[in-house]
């Protein structure tokens, strides 16, 4: 396929621009190719994409003085990977399913911009070529195993019971902060598993009850997922780094009605 699109920036884009610029529309243009393959008991999924941007939005890691995250364009980037996805029906009541990214997302050549505080403001300008794309990490693999205990009935027809158990784990390659791809700038890569057990029920009129209890985050991993910062000049260069951590182990219990 290919396809083409374009987007006007946001309302923040507006707001929170520099003084005297003001934020143009991004365009992308999108190729992809993939391939499906669907057995009984396997499938598999891989598509190639290669999204060629102008005038990008992309973050900045940094935030306005309301807590919301700052975009400013690029001239020219893009993101280019494969997807793969898969599923094992290993026995009737087990299943294997994964998925796994892998990408480049890159920004061509941009001017990071800085303010000189001992210098009546002035403003200082880094050129940057090829670097990594802010929250951009170039690896995201998911992988779940789902194991029907006990089960009664059709699952196509009214009354079926089941009660099922699942893993969940979660990899998010290192990402950065901001578009100058320093490590110092850098979310490390982390991984989390999570596990569950559900009970579903159909009624005599085909209504559906669910009941799931998640333990999340189950091996209590210390990470951050997000965070924000910003540099300028007070007679040496300045950074400022912040993070949000993630919570550790926690439950979630969730109770679900189709009617």
């Amino acid at each position: 396929s290919a396809a083409i699109g374009n987007k006007e920036p946001n309302r923040n884009d507006f707001v929170d621009a520099p003084y005297g610029t003001t934020p143009k529309p991004e365009s992308m243009t999108d190729i992809e190719m993939g391939y499906r393959m669907n057995k009984d008991k396997y499938g598999w999924e891989a598509n190639l994409y290669y999204m060629n941007y102008k005038d990008q939005l992309v973050l900045t890691g940094e935030l306005n003085d309301v807590g919301a995250p700052l975009r400013i364009n690029v001239d020219k980037s893009f993101r280019r990977g494969i997807e793969l996805s898969g599923y094992w029906n290993i026995l009737t009541n087990l299943r294997f399913d994964a998925n796994l990214t892998l990408s480049q997302n890159k920004i061509q050549a941009f001017d990071e911009t800085l303010y000189d505080y001992s210098i009546d403001f002035d403003i200082v300008r880094i050129k940057h070529e090829n670097t990594d794309i802010a929250f951009s990490p170039s690896v995201i693999s998911m992988a779940q195993l789902q194991y029907v205990v006990w089960k009664k009935g059709d699952p196509n027809k009214p009354q079926y019971r089941e009660l099922g158990l699942g893993l969940i784990g979660r990899y998010v390659g290192k990402q950065y902060l901001d578009n100058t791809q320093s490590d110092y700038l850098s979310i490390d890569a982390y991984q989390l598993l999570d596990a569950s057990i559900q009970w579903r029920s159909t009624t005599a009129k085909n209504n559906v009850i669910e009941l799931r209890c998640m333990v999340n985050n189950a091996l209590d991993h210390m990470y951050s997922s997000n965070g924000y910062t910003y540099s300028y000049i007070y007679g040496s260069r300045i950074t400022e780094k912040f993070y949000y951590p993630q919570a550790g182990r926690f439950l979630l219990i969730s109770l679900g009605f189709e009617i």
